[in-house]
Order: structure tokens, then C-alpha cells, then sequence
């Protein structure tokens, strides 16, 4: 493969995660909204703080994702929306 073969699919390639990891970001972000303030409450969410919760499992989750990919030769699936909720 010519190397600017390989550069178009490594910027394809991380044009298709990033659409992904946006598409996965909005879809948590829409999917706690839904929830009503008792509902957050109980998984220690403020509402007003959905963005920056699912930023920071988002970017917990990419890390340990990176650890992963270097250990296993397949690419790991992007997080389900239910997988970037904090833990109770």
C-alpha cells in the first residue's frame, strides 16, 4: 500500500471514531435528560452536570479502551450509552 494510500485511511479511520464517539456522547447525553431529577439523584447525577459527567466516562472509558486495543489485537465496540452511567 503507497503511503498516501495509508494516510487517507488513517484519516478516514479517525473521521469514522470521531463521528461514532460524538454520535455515543449525544445519545447519553439525550438519554439522562429523559430521566427526571429523582431518577438522576439515585445515580448521583446532577442534571445540570450531564455534559460533564459523560465527558468524564467517555474519557475514563477511551482510556481504558487504548489499554485494551494494545493488549488485543481487535479494536474494541464504542460504549453503550448505559456503560458511560457512573456506577452505583
Amino acid at each position: 500500500m503507497a503511503a498516501h494510500e495509508r494516510t487517507w485511511a488513517g484519516f478516514i479511520s479517525r473521521l469514522i471514531s470521531a463521528i461514532k464517539e460524538r454520535r455515543t456522547r449525544r445519545d447519553a447525553i439525550r438519554d439522562l435528560r429523559r430521566m427526571n431529577d429523582l431518577q438522576l439523584a439515585d445515580i448521583g447525577i446532577e442534571c445540570h452536570r450531564i455534559p460533564e459527567v459523560v465527558d468524564g466516562m467517555m474519557a475514563k472509558n477511551a482510556t481504558k479502551d487504548e489499554g485494551r486495543s494494545a493488549r488485543h489485537a481487535c479494536s474494541p465496540q464504542p460504549p453503550s450509552a448505559c456503560s458511560l452511567l457512573p456506577e452505583a
